[in-house]
């Protein structure tokens, strides 16, 4: 006999039934394990090495299947899980350098700004996060569009994205360097100051880009290949959101080893784009 105590309660359980439980349960534990049905999420297995001598990535995912060779100090030389059904591969290079980020590890933290008693750091690398799904580019009119109705929407555009604020007020503020709390997105430049997601609808869809930026940092997602690739920058500097994504793209380009074989047709979920809320952009 075992003598739980919980909650006050004496609980009395059998040894045998004790047993069978702890082996019930081992046995759940290496059977899901097994047959691949455990629930997880594995992340990168991130290479801080500054090593530069190439490796070789396999990526095979639900929508497409390609490989991928770059310096082993770009990133990771493992692809990832994600819910069970999408590989994906992250790299980093400085910038504007690009040097892999694996061999100068002292840009990692960013560059140390001081402005008006706030104190943070600025993104020194070019970030890219590759997956193995569909890039579908006509959804971002429709996804535009949704965001612009429901938040404020800029009445110009900036460096030819669309800019809207979806933030509604719930920037509680950073801490200053005297322990204070102050408003630091009203000290970036236009229209980070106003706005903090952006869209880019050109007449190829397959061109779109959707932008979310914070305080230090942008995240752009993408098409390269038909495959969506996410790009993170310095939010500090979105004008030059473009040469961040073109350059993402020709350092893809020189890391593909391989035509990318697209396993399934994409959703055609998308009917109509038309959103008169956004025709002065797009027309």
């Amino acid at each position: 006999m075992h003598v739980f105590k919980v909650l006050g309660m004496v609980i009395v359980i059998p040894a045998a039934l004790l047993s069978v439980a702890l082996i019930a349960t081992v046995l759940w534990s290496f059977t899901s394990s097994s047959l691949g049905i455990q629930s997880f999420k594995a992340g990168v297995a991130y290479s801080t090495s500054n090593d530069l001598s190439p490796v070789t990535l396999r990526i095979s995912g639900e929508d497409a299947k390609f490989r991928l060779s770059y310096p082993r100090a770009a990133g990771s030389d493992q692809a990832s899980v994600r819910g069970g059904y999408f590989s994906q591969a992250r790299l980093s290079y400085t910038w504007p350098e690009l040097t892999p980020l694996g061999a100068a590890p002292e840009r990692r933290l960013g560059r140390r700004v001081v402005l008006k008693g706030f104190e943070f750091s600025r993104i020194q690398h070019l970030r890219i996060a590759l997956t193995s799904r569909h890039f579908i580019g006509k959804a971002y009119t429709k996804r535009a569009c949704r965001k612009a109705k429901m938040n404020k929407l800029l009445e110009k555009k900036h460096f030819d994205l669309i800019a809207i604020d979806t933030s509604k007020g719930r920037n509680s503020g950073r801490l200053k360097i005297d322990g204070t709390r102050g408003n630091l997105r009203a000290l970036m430049p236009a229209p980070l100051n106003q706005a903090n997601e952006f869209f880019y609808l050109p007449e190829s869809p397959q061109e779109a880009a959707h932008i979310v930026c914070g305080e230090t940092g942008c995240r752009a997602e993408m098409g390269w290949h038909d495959v969506r690739v996410e790009v993170g920058f310095d939010s500090w500097d979105l004008a030059n959101w473009k040469l961040y994504t073109d350059t993402a793209r020709k350092i893809l380009d020189e890391a593909l080893q391989n035509e990318i074989t697209l396993k399934n047709d994409p959703p055609n979920r998308v009917q109509k784009n038309e959103c008169p809320i956004l025709d002065r952009f797009t027309q």
